[in-house]
């Protein structure tokens, strides 16, 4: 019986084949892994904007809540009725005192600051004395928003171009910092007198926000401002 390795041809052949077989086998299984990675990769990514727009969402709830009832709350009616009225004296004790409550609430939740608007839409209240008894930002980028907050509203601000320089910006800098806010109506009986606007510190929202989706985790209830 003759052997095989008296015919290169056969062998040659049968090598060619072999070797046919077994890269069509690994471009099969690695057309398949691409394909089950990508579909993977899709999913995954479907998952954390999902999460991402639902923490969003939740968190801007939360945070209107907070400043509907700071709004509400009798020391902030109290104290806007003293700036809107009091004589000078008055006005800046008012102020000192508002400073005084909300200070705590703001560093609670890395807030950056506050306003208290007035009907003329001016800033009679404020954490900065040099944005004080001037035009209101939001009245000048966002005039809708602060109109419907005057109407009843409780509302998030989109971003706006701030008035002052924010997270560690020099005051030269002509780079000018975006800012956010809440704001809600503060009443007296069923006056609304003035609006009370929170400036929210965007790394903590974008920190607390992409931290949550890049794990996918749901975003949770956050404590009332005026539970703790």
């Amino acid at each position: 019986m003759p052997r095989i390795a008296q015919y290169p041809l056969f062998i040659s052949l049968l090598t060619l084949l072999f070797l046919a077989v077994v890269t069509g086998i690994t471009s099969y299984a690695i057309n398949n892994i691409e394909q089950a990675t990508k579909q993977q990769i899709r999913t995954s990514l479907k998952t954390v904007l999902q999460t991402t727009v639902t923490t969003y969402q939740v968190w801007i709830q939360y945070r209107k809540r907070d400043v509907k009832e700071l709004a509400t709350t009798p020391a902030i009616v109290n104290l806007t009725t003293e700036l809107l009225e009091g004589n000078t004296e008055e006005q800046s004790l008012a102020l000192t005192r508002m400073r005084e409550y909300l200070a705590p609430k703001l560093h609670k939740e890395n807030d950056l600051g506050f306003f208290v608007i007035s009907p003329a839409r001016l800033n009679i209240g404020s954490m900065r004395d040099n944005n004080l008894d001037s035009l209101n930002l939001i009245h000048m980028q966002r005039p809708g928003y602060l109109n419907r907050a005057f109407n009843g509203e409780t509302l998030f601000i989109p971003t706006l171009f701030s008035d002052v320089p924010l997270s560690g910006r020099a005051a030269n800098d002509k780079q000018r910092s975006l800012t956010i806010f809440v704001v809600s109506p503060i009443r007296q009986g069923d006056e609304i007198i003035a609006v009370l606007a929170l400036r929210i510190n965007l790394n903590t929202l974008f920190n607390h926000v992409s931290g949550l989706a890049r794990l996918g985790i749901p975003a949770r209830p956050m404590p009332s401002m005026n539970g703790a």
